[in-house]
């Protein structure tokens, strides 16, 4: 996705879903990443007893000498029952850093229901 790029080349961020990531390092340079999607961001469509949503989401990281760990991909399909009380759905996933750099790690959120997007980074440091 473009815009994960541009967000990891030129700081290129439009967060108009208000995406929280927190980023964790693990063991051998293994970094988890949470993202939160406040769902009250998403197109959210009823069906029958439940309501219904689709987001897909994208990460990539880039070091300071301009390697990346290439887009990842993963597409989520929300089912929420008439006492699902959830404000946002967290997404995780692992990246392995390979180097003891420092990273500018990009995710994207495409509300597929709502084709609206969102770009957000932050800085991490795998060790």
């Amino acid at each position: 996705m473009d815009g994960v790029l541009a967000s990891l080349y030129h700081g290129f961020e439009d967060n108009t879903h208000g995406l929280r990531v927190v980023a964790n390092r693990l063991e051998n340079r293994k970094v988890s990443v949470e993202v939160r999607v406040p769902l009250r961001s998403l197109a959210l469509l009823p069906e029958g007893d439940e309501t219904r949503g689709l987001f897909t989401l994208f990460v990539a990281a880039l070091d300071s000498t301009g390697v990346g760990t290439g887009l990842r991909r993963k597409s989520i399909s929300l089912r929420m029952g008439p006492n699902d009380s959830s404000k946002s759905h967290t997404v995780n996933t692992v990246l392995d850093l390979k180097e003891s750099r420092q990273y500018v790690l990009a995710v994207a959120v495409r509300d597929e229901l709502g084709s609206s997007t969102s770009f957000t980074q932050t800085r991490i440091q795998a060790e």
